[in-house]
């Protein structure tokens, strides 16, 4: 049998994808307790390997499959974030993949050089803010870090400090934080429970779990 590749995206692809059972028999279960909710609904191993890959199942599927994870509906929130060590891998695939769109777009340069110490947050506070946004601005944090060590460094004395001098380090930077971060720490645990907050059932918007995971970040880096 084909090794799956585990995908953080969210919950239920982690799930899927962490799973002995193959997409095969994982339809099987989930259809099974469709029918233990009287639906005639039909699912194929494709369908559930379309989950794994990141469309989010809804309605009686998303509590069949939920039934087969906990044997209860009503946990469905336990699905998208079942535990800590979950919640620090999804934080991490979140930062890998934004701020890496962000160190690669053509616009952080000039994000970068427009902000202040002053201003550096302007639109954290947004509950609409773009996760380009929010990424930026982590990405801005960690550059004035990057930068104060070296302002204060007596043994550097000619390196500019230049935004575009400190790109490459942005990312080394972020994974070694959050490699260093325990996963039953308070951060960890409240952060999970900030994030099932953002869940709609039905109607859950992957930008505003995804921004809601950059503003933790950036509240601890």
């Amino acid at each position: 049998m084909k090794t799956k590749k585990i995908n953080y995206e969210n919950g239920i692809t982690y799930f899927l994808t962490n799973s002995k059972k193959s997409y095969t028999q994982l339809a099987e279960d989930i259809e099974s307790a469709l029918r233990s909710m009287n639906s005639t609904m039909d699912l194929s191993a494709k369908r559930v390997k379309r989950w794994a890959h990141g469309t989010l199942p809804l309605g009686p599927e998303l509590d069949a499959i939920t039934i087969v994870k906990y044997g209860n509906k009503d946990k469905w929130k336990n699905l998208f974030f079942p535990d800590n060590k979950y919640t620090l891998k999804f934080i991490e695939f979140v930062v890998n993949n934004e701020v890496n769109k962000v160190l690669q777009s053509s616009t952080i340069d000039s994000f970068i050089d427009k902000r202040t110490l002053a201003t550096s947050y302007i639109g954290l506070a947004d509950i609409d803010a773009t996760l380009q946004t929010l990424a930026s601005i982590l990405v801005y944090k960690v550059y004035r870090q990057l930068r104060n060590k070296d302002l204060l460094c007596s043994e550097i004395q000619n390196k500019t400090v230049a935004f575009k001098n400190y790109k490459e380090e942005i990312m080394p930077f972020l994974t070694e934080c959050l490699g260093k971060i325990p996963q039953n720490c308070i951060f960890i645990n409240n952060t999970k429970i900030r994030l099932k907050r953002v869940l709609i059932k039905d109607g859950t918007n992957r930008a505003n779990i995804r921004g809601e995971a950059l503003r933790q970040v950036i509240s601890i880096i």
